[in-house]
């Protein structure tokens, strides 16, 4: 062995070791900063939500109002005035609820004056350009009341001035550190006419940021560092024992192939049969060894890409399947309620994902009352979709028990504040309309604003009283709001998805464009518009990818009047029971359908099939009458009621809304005289005479009540042979 020679498992080992200590390094040092931008986004962006509920909180026209007591000269006393009034109490109240609840810690609303901003001279002292509104800084004493002022971070002077002229949010982070600690401050302009009069700002602590980026750091380093280490130990040894060493073996059977004779005491070497083809006696019989080696690695490694491929398609396959239980979770079956004429409702969800956080329902409390729900989650994906299954049930099982609104949502809410150690939350928009009477009161969790139509049938939003969100804060007071509904109203109401759909520029979709599209189809079914909206949204939002979940829901009262119709007064004898009843349309086609549906009920009463055959026959003979004579001019219905008044006795109801017309006065046809010689008509009525025992008609409120009365003198027992 040549002075100076360094064998090829330390010239290994040495360049794993440098190029794992740099590669450590690289990632360590890139990941930091990646990860520090990342938290500081994330704090950032949750600030902007914050600030977006402060908006909900507080109205636009109320923070305008205030402005304008500390947008120039202040009067104190006025300004204390206002700050002991009981709406700007209640505010700050919402607010310091919305702080807490958040873990923000400080939430202000006030208006820059850029006037000031331009008298810096280098030094804080005496140069006030912020002034107050509210203000809940989480330490009592030193957060300021309606009128205060103070200095702002010099270093945002330029961006200060920049949002409070254009009223455009600022793309950067504000993040600094004061006496007031390290934060992220989120900056939302209150825009009104083209002037910015106020400002929201959230202020969340970025205390825990420099723990975390430290433990990631430190934990980056450990893995990273121990990955290096038993990756080269095992590599190190691996390549011993796989190559160095096979080299060594190869090269003294190479040596003893060339230089020596395989003489006594000398067993020769054996070796695949590709080897013994190599005769060169050099490194190119190592290199077959070695591709041998790397062709069995390969074959490994694809092996493991194989699995790997098949387990990302079981779980795939597992979130489509999670995909469809969430979708049959929901009601998805229109017309929701076939039976049910005083309204009409339409929903859908477009999730963003697999599965969604977003969700919608609607069912019967009673009889008259249907509730009416929209809801979305915070964040998205799997906890989202679970945390939906949780909120739509505990809202439904509430709801069932009754109460207003504003009841459900508080229960609701102490429900899901439960164990939320996610701090995970909800808004909810959920209504009751009694469609007998034609009144829906609703309560709102920090949802959306509902669109309703007014007089003229425009749709417009109805801003009602906002709610904190559900499942951050227990004991939360929700109000109810209550509108009269006429024929024809219709209400819509949808998630932040709809309004939050963004262009490829960045823009939003906006409350405006919806109330654009929807009047654009006036008059449509609910279910035409919610798919003229969400083309709309879809349509705006095409080049770039969808970033919530889209969900909407529209209800459309169309009165009681059918329903009044199906439940007109009863016959004069009136029933002890009902049977059955039918409404069909006033076709002959239908005639069938009517004579079966009589049959089938006496049938199952105990009537031998005889004579309810014979009962069915006189009840065809009457509707195909109604068929042919009631609507001249249009479509109607026939109405069918079967009832008994004793075990014995069966009245039959036909109840239609056609031209007055009482069968009972037709007088009997001539049945002695040749065919030939009668008159055209009246035998359907004649038969139906015959065969019941009593016929009656009334004209009760613009429709014709037929009363027949058959009365059976034997009546078996259900299931006995006839």
């Amino acid at each position: 062995m040549s002075k100076g020679y360094i064998s090829l498992s330390v010239k290994f080992v040495l360049g794993f070791l440098i190029m794992g200590v740099t590669i450590s390094a690289i990632s360590i040092n890139f990941g930091y900063f990646k990860f520090k931008r990342s938290v500081q986004k994330s704090y950032n962006d949750n600030g902007y939500q914050i600030a977006e509920v402060v908006r909900k909180i507080v109205s636009d026209e109320e923070i305008e109002e205030y402005s304008k007591l500390i947008r120039w000269d202040i009067d104190k006393e006025k300004c204390l005035r206002t700050a002991s009034m009981p709406r700007y109490i209640e505010i700050e109240k919402e607010l310091q609820d919305l702080r807490e609840a958040t873990g923000a810690n400080d939430i202000y609303i006030g208006y820059i004056r850029t006037d000031i901003l331009d008298e810096y001279a280098g030094t804080k002292e005496g140069w006030y350009p912020l002034r107050y509104i509210f203000d809940v800084y989480e330490v009592p004493e030193l957060k300021y009341t309606l009128g205060d002022s103070s200095p702002v971070n010099p270093e945002f002077i330029e961006d200060c001035r920049k949002f409070m002229e254009t009223g455009i949010r600022p793309s950067n982070f504000f993040v600094s550190k004061s006496d007031y600690g390290y934060n992220t401050a989120a900056i939302l302009p209150i825009v009104s006419d083209g002037n910015v009069v106020a400002i929201i700002g959230v202020e969340i602590p970025m205390s825990t940021q420099e723990a975390v980026v430290r433990a990631h750091v430190t934990d980056t380093l450990l893995i990273i560092g121990a990955m290096v280490a038993v990756f080269m130990i095992v590599y190190m040894l691996w390549f011993l024992s796989r190559v160095v060493r096979p080299i060594e073996e190869l090269s003294k059977e190479a040596e003893a192939f060339t230089l020596k004779t395989h003489s006594e005491g000398n067993a020769g070497y054996t070796i695949s049969d590709k080897l013994l083809k190599v005769k060169t006696g050099d490194e190119i019989e190592y290199l077959a060894r070695s591709l041998y080696n790397m062709e069995t690695y390969i074959d490994s490694t694809t092996r493991d890409l194989i699995n790997a491929a098949r387990e990302s398609e079981r779980e795939r396959s597992e979130l489509g399947i999670a995909n469809k239980i969430q979708k049959d979770i929901l009601p998805s079956h229109f017309p929701a309620f076939p039976d049910r004429h005083e309204f009409d409702i339409y929903a859908s969800m477009t999730p963003a994902r697999l599965v969604a956080g977003d969700f919608y329902d609607y069912f019967f409390i009673d009889e008259d009352r249907l509730c009416l729900v929209i809801a979305d989650v915070t964040g998205k994906g799997i906890p989202a979709a679970l945390f939906m299954v949780i909120a739509k049930t505990v809202i439904k099982n509430r709801a069932m028990q009754g109460g207003l609104p504003s009841e459900i949502l508080k229960d609701v809410n102490n429900q899901l504040r439960e164990g939320n150690d996610t701090k995970m939350f909800v808004t909810a928009w959920l209504g009751i309309a009694d469609v007998r009477k034609g009144k829906l009161t609703f309560a709102n969790a920090g949802h959306e604003y509902p669109v309703f139509t007014d007089e003229e049938g425009r749709f417009d939003y109805f801003k009602d009283r906002h709610g904190l969100v559900m499942g951050l804060k227990a004991d939360m007071e929700y109000t109810d709001s209550q509108r009269d509904l006429k024929k024809g109203d219709m209400l819509f109401v949808y998630t932040d998805g709809v309004l939050d759909a963004q262009d490829y520029d960045g823009d939003a979709y906006g409350p405006d464009r919806l109330t654009d599209v929807m009047n654009a189809y006036q008059g449509v079914t609910p279910c035409e518009l919610t798919e003229r909206v969400l083309e709309s949204v879809m349509d705006y939002s095409k080049d770039v990818d969808q970033f919530d979940d889209i969900t909407m829901l529209a209800f459309e009262y169309l009165g009681d009047d059918e329903r009044k119709a199906d439940q007109d007064a009863q016959p004069g004898d009136g029933y002890n029971e009902r049977i059955g009843e039918i409404r069909i349309g006033a076709k002959i086609e239908n005639s069938r359908e009517a004579v079966g549906f009589v049959e089938e009920q006496l049938i199952n009463r105990g009537y031998d099939r005889n004579n309810s055959g014979r009962t069915a026959l006189a009840i065809e003979e009457l509707f195909v009458n109604i068929a042919q004579y009631a609507y001249p001019d249009t479509d109607g219905w026939v109405c069918i009621r079967v009832g008994s008044k004793d075990a014995a006795t069966t009245v039959i109801e036909l109840i239609d809304e056609g031209i007055p017309y009482d069968p009972t006065a037709k007088e009997d046809p001539d049945i002695t005289l040749p065919f030939k010689q009668r008159d055209i008509g009246g035998m359907g009525i004649f038969m139906a005479r015959n065969i019941m025992d009593e016929m009656r008609y009334t004209r009760i409120e613009g429709k014709n009540h037929l009363t027949l009365i058959k009365r059976f003198g034997e009546v078996r027992e259900v299931g006995q042979q006839a």
